[in-house]
């Protein structure tokens, strides 16, 4: 590994303890069906818990997405370590409210990986 991917881990895990959240990722499993298709199970914890910062986008970037028709619900921004298991479609709970994963993408250098960000929306129900 060399020094900047190491720095730069470094400063993905200073941006995480900043403002941390301890959350429980629940993700649902998909397997054949035998007919051609696929079943879906109910999302079940992925564990350990995951240490990640969850923060509200900015009133700007909120408005712009919002004017533009892009989103109609409430949007986070995610940044987790670059090992960290969270991926598309999973959820979890942040301040009493269960979100659904929108994307998840490695923040890269020199083809190594030191972070991933993502975003996340606001999904009605819970878990479950």
């Amino acid at each position: 590994m060399t020094s900047t991917i190491k720095t730069l881990r470094e400063a993905t895990a200073a941006i995480i303890k900043a403002n941390p959240s301890l959350v429980t990722v629940y993700r649902s499993m998909r397997s054949p069906d035998g007919m051609g298709g696929e079943t879906t199970t109910l999302p079940i914890p992925i564990t350990p818990a995951l240490l990640m910062r969850v923060a509200e986008l900015s009133a700007s970037e909120n408005k712009k997405l919002t004017e533009g028709g892009e989103v109609s619900t409430h949007i986070v921004n995610l940044t987790a370590t670059f090992d960290a298991n969270i991926a598309a479609d999973d959820l979890f709970v942040w301040h009493e409210k269960t979100f659904r994963v929108l994307f998840v993408r490695p923040m890269e250098s020199e083809a190594m990986s030191y972070g991933k960000h993502g975003r996340a929306e606001e999904v009605a129900g819970g878990i479950a």
